[in-house]
């Protein structure tokens, strides 16, 4: 990532790192904005994450599976390891919409059962309390219920603006996932349109 921001400049770059080593490159198309495009850092929700995201981004993004509690832990991490507020707090979030919940929370935890069993053939289960829900049914229905968006419209507005409550500037919603029925997935789109996002457009400007 120093390579890159260094790059960037469009000024020649001699770089002698652990791992790579530069002398006199430089690109050709530098980006237009000073200092090139924002960098958003993925990084789990555990204070190495935190710590990691704000040293080297300008924003971090957050696993969909943080409950509020934790999210607003690792905030906290976050700021304390020099993260200022001028940096965006990046926050994933799985979506089913019905108008009953019950409905809502059947479909998705369904769903994302599904998907957590066939990323685990390819990997081994995290066994830190981080990732607990991957291999403990009981963590996995506590983040169905308090982290993923599996609701009414109604519930997810109140839901969101908890998130913006706790710092959190953008949300990234997954809508079409897995083995999700196109209907579904159309459905909870149009619920998002007409339902939820006419109650966030005027702190956008109606974007």
């Amino acid at each position: 990532m120093a390579i890159v921001r260094a790059l960037w400049t469009g000024e020649p770059v001699d770089f002698a790192g652990r791992h790579y080593t530069l002398k006199g490159q430089r690109i050709s198309l530098p980006p237009v904005r000073p200092g090139g495009p924002p960098i958003w850092v993925g990084a789990g929700a555990h204070r190495t994450g935190a710590r990691r995201a704000a040293r080297l981004g300008d924003a971090w993004i957050i696993p969909p599976h943080v409950t509020p509690e934790r999210l607003a832990t690792v905030l906290r991490w976050y700021r304390e390891a020099g993260a200022t507020g001028e940096r965006d707090v990046v926050v994933r979030r799985e979506l089913v919409l019905d108008p009953d919940p019950e409905r809502a929370m059947a479909i998705g935890r369904a769903a994302r059962g599904a998907l957590t069993r066939a990323y685990s053939a390819f990997n081994v289960p995290d066994a830190t309390e981080s990732y607990r829900q991957l291999s403990d049914a009981g963590a996995a229905e506590d983040v169905a219920a308090h982290s993923y968006l599996f609701t009414t419209p109604e519930r997810c507005v109140r839901r969101l603006k908890e998130l913006a409550d706790l710092g959190v500037t953008y949300v990234i919603l997954r809508m079409q996932w897995y083995d999700l029925p196109q209907e579904r997935v159309l459905r909870t789109l149009a619920l998002f349109r007409d339902e939820v996002l006419p109650h966030f457009q005027h702190e956008t400007g109606g974007e």
